[in-house]
């Protein structure tokens, strides 16, 4: 493995990034013979966007809004965009809340969204009519990395991504076979040491604009009782969910792939 230097924090011009994505989800009420409902979904949804309106005001409503709440659990219903078919944009469904921003991403931007949509969610909820219990949290980076599909894969992996995996070469006729498989789906899930909860890093063989790429999605997650269960608590846990994201993206890319990202082309 190399030992290239890991890279200082900075914003890259030619960031690899697809989509940033918060998510949050909270428990549902389990209603017999109606599933699972929000109760208190949507008082939510009128008083979340009278908070957030002033800096998204296009509603957008999914084809999914048209399907019964107990139907669409966890799935988001309704899109609060800074103006049609911009990003960023919040987006809000029975348990589950988003925030999501694409190529105009900045940690420096990105941050204060978030703590604005957390702040608009716990103060917009009607906790007299049911509970708002987080159970998940997520701090997700979406990237794709262009290859050469001629290339082999596994040594693209080796040498740009500092990952490495070997299939055992007696199965192979040549070493180039062995390290050229014709698709890739890995998933690695790794417990914190410094934050309750878990990082999640997956790799696998995809396309953007047309071009072969390694979607490469690194994913700081928490879960049931590792969830912070109040607005004042996020603040904390997203600045050490970013720093470790952060870390994992600029020691895997370290090197040649990393000053490609510092490229302004």
């Amino acid at each position: 493995m190399s030992e290239d230097p890991i890279p200082e924090r900075e914003d890259l011009p030619n960031k690899p990034l697809v989509e940033a994505i918060f998510e949050l989800q909270w428990a549902l009420s389990s209603v017999e013979g109606q599933g699972d409902l929000d109760p208190g979904f949507r008082i939510l949804l009128g008083r979340l966007y009278d908070r957030v309106r002033g800096e998204y005001p296009f509603l957008e409503n999914l084809p999914q809004a048209q399907f019964p709440e107990e139907l669409t659990g966890r799935l988001v219903r309704h899109r609060f965009r800074v103006a049609k078919d911009s990003w960023p944009l919040v987006q809000v469904g029975p348990g589950v809340l988003s925030v999501n921003e694409t190529q105009g991403y900045t940690w420096s931007d990105f941050r204060p969204r978030l703590t604005q949509a957390v702040k608009a969610l716990f103060e917009s909820y009607p906790t007299d009519i049911h509970q708002l219990k987080i159970t998940q949290v997520a701090l997700r980076y979406l990237d794709a990395i262009p290859f050469d599909e001629e290339a082999p894969l596994l040594q693209f992996l080796k040498e740009y991504l500092h990952t490495t995996i070997e299939v055992d070469h007696r199965l192979f006729q040549n070493l180039q076979t062995a390290n050229s498989p014709s698709g890739l789906s890995l998933n690695l899930v790794y417990k914190l040491p410094d934050l309750p909860g878990a990082i999640a890093a997956s790799f696998a063989v995809g396309m953007r604009a047309n071009q072969p790429s390694i979607i490469w999605d690194t994913q700081v997650l928490a879960r049931a009782d590792d969830t912070p269960q109040t607005a004042e608590e996020y603040e904390l846990w997203l600045i050490r969910a970013h720093d470790i994201s952060g870390r994992w993206f600029r020691t895997l890319s370290r090197g040649k792939l990393y000053e490609s990202f510092r490229s302004k082309e």
